[in-house]
């Protein structure tokens, strides 16, 4: 079964809906993950499937390819994105694929949340 991680900021509201909505989420256990670099504790990476807010978007979205996430210019250490850790992992061999389930930035939580349910169920 795939392993299930959520990324966001619960303190910045324009990243914290992904977090809000799987609190509401009981059919499947949900790892919440605070940063990105905290995927590599865990095994078995190549199955996973991450829940994240992805600017631009109006509806859950499904996302299957790692290199057509866009990277952020970092100027610092703090500003690595999970992008960059998900291509950093791919070319240590960590992973293989990932799914990701891009959320809005903002919009009716019952309704994405359903919809972000329906994504889970089909590609788990």
């Amino acid at each position: 079964m795939a392993k299930i991680f959520c990324f966001g900021n619960e303190f910045i509201q324009e990243d914290s809906l992904a977090k809000e909505l799987v609190d509401e989420i009981d059919e499947f256990k949900i790892i919440r993950c605070s940063s990105p670099d905290s995927l590599i504790s865990h095994e078995n990476l190549d199955d996973m499937i991450i829940i994240d807010v992805a600017k631009g978007i109006d509806k859950p979205m499904l996302i299957t390819d790692i290199d057509q996430l866009r990277a952020n210019k970092s100027i610092s250490a703090h500003d690595l994105d999970l992008g960059f850790y998900l291509k950093l992992y791919k070319k240590m061999g960590k992973i293989k694929t990932v799914k990701i389930i891009g959320i809005p930035q903002q919009g009716d939580k019952e309704a994405l949340k359903e919809q972000v349910v329906c994504l889970l169920k089909d590609n788990i």
